[in-house]
């Protein structure tokens, strides 16, 4: 029960007794009526917090009402059926379109190529791929948050992994050429890995960006020796 309001300003509501299943109103109307039908009431209800699907009644048990020669009529009796069917839980997508538009940036912005600073054509299509599953969810109006989360942690995934695939120079010093220098510093860090405590140094040599210096960074190097 949520409260009563008088069908119109004639009608004032003196009294208000709840219990649990039913309500007790006493109003007085100052107008008076007129014809066989009269709206008395505006009773609300609401549905409690966590009932789902259930089917239930309003009934009006007793309805007296007085009239102006001191007598009492009864009104006549009515019920009506009540179904509640089930919530639909609200979901946010906010994260997932700015995870989108963060990736599809990067992709528009990133240039397929074999040069630093490019990426593999397969990197690109594998990102392209990622954000129209991105998307897809997004225009999903059914989508749970669940899986609107999913989404969002598989895109950034996406994301990193697209990163990981620039084209590097293995111009480690960056003295504009590639030689036995580079190929030293490579050698120097070689069997260091993301878990060691200098990798913020060693880091450098991991030309392909596997996060380990081995000997696919040293070939990589050597093959670029001369160009």
């Amino acid at each position: 029960y949520v409260g009563v309001t008088g069908a119109n300003d004639n009608i004032k509501i003196l009294r208000e007794d709840t219990s649990a299943g039913s309500v007790r109103l006493i109003a007085a109307n100052t107008g008076g009526v007129s014809g066989a039908s009269t709206p008395v009431l505006n009773v609300s209800f609401k549905v409690k917090a966590g009932v789902e699907n259930t089917t239930g009644s309003i009934a009006v048990t007793s309805a007296k009402l007085g009239v102006p020669d001191g007598s009492v009529i009864e009104a006549g009796l009515s019920s009506t059926s009540i179904t509640v069917g089930s919530s639909i839980p609200s979901v946010d997508k906010s994260a997932l379109i700015a995870a989108i538009n963060n990736a599809q940036t990067l992709y528009e912005n990133a240039e397929a190529g074999t040069e630093p600073g490019q990426y593999p054509q397969a990197a690109k299509d594998a990102l392209n791929a990622a954000i129209n599953a991105a998307k897809a969810v997004r225009d999903d109006s059914s989508a749970t948050q669940a899986e609107i989360d999913s989404a969002v942690a598989a895109l950034n995934n996406a994301v990193d992994i697209f990163k990981a695939a620039v084209i590097i120079s293995a111009d480690i010093n960056n003295d504009g050429t590639i030689d036995v220098a580079d190929l030293a510093i490579v050698a120097y860090y070689y069997g260091k890995n993301s878990e060691s405590s200098v990798w913020n140094e060693a880091r450098i040599a991991d030309v392909v960006k596997d996060n380990v210096i081995n000997i696919l960074d040293l070939a990589f190097v050597a093959s670029k020796m001369g160009e």
